[in-house]
């Protein structure tokens, strides 16, 4: 990862409560990363929030920040040049929905619902489409603060065999391992739902 680099805290407007009796964990952690060269100097706030993913397990915490930095270090395509509003971004975002839904579940946790808009699957590129979810993903963290967890649906309706044809292999291996280890144990509960509305349809 080239060296220590400063990674500002994650949060819009800053962590505002701070977790109850877990100096200690978080000491461990920042005494951990310090003797890790290769990982990035990051915020107290950014490590209470692997911690908190983590249910404040080191071991768990230690493997969710390496992976977290690592894959995000190693698939530049995905995780550089992070700008909103390039061509590429806006295409996504004219292309699908990403919606938080206003209500949370009785258990407190918040659900993410993703759907097609545009079905023209001509227009899909797939490592845009996984860089614009991720993005998104940051931005709903960055709002929410130390969350309870969330629940993603992700509605299939409109996706095609031509939008399947059009998956970059490199791309979703890295999306992959980006939300079965970093995100799911980044989000304290990150569950993934699929409805199938109906199946996926031939073009």
């Amino acid at each position: 990862m080239n060296g220590p680099i400063s990674t500002n805290q994650p949060f819009i407007d800053g962590l505002k409560e701070f977790p109850v009796n877990k100096e200690k964990d978080l000491l461990k952690i920042k005494n951990w990363m310090a003797t890790q060269a290769h990982l990035p100097t990051i915020s107290d706030e950014y490590i209470y929030l692997f911690l908190h993913a983590c249910y404040y397990a080191q071991d768990k915490t230690k493997h969710a920040i390496e992976t977290y930095f690592t894959i995000r270090t190693n698939t530049p395509a995905l995780f550089s040049n992070r700008d909103a509003m390039s061509a590429k971004v806006q295409t996504v975002m004219h292309m699908a929905n990403l919606v938080r839904l206003p209500k949370a579940t009785p258990e407190g946790y918040k659900v993410l619902l993703y759907s097609v808009k545009d079905t023209d699957y001509t227009k899909f590129i797939f490592s845009d489409a996984v860089k614009s979810f991720c993005m998104y993903n940051d931005c709903i963290l960055s709002e929410d603060g130390l969350a309870e967890g969330y629940i993603v649906l992700f509605d299939m309706k409109g996706v095609s065999l031509g939008h399947l044809a059009r998956v970059s292999l490199p791309a979703l291996r890295a999306f992959m391992v980006y939300i079965q280890v970093s995100m799911i144990t980044f989000l304290s509960i990150y569950k993934p739902l699929n409805i199938f509305r109906k199946p996926i349809q031939p073009d």
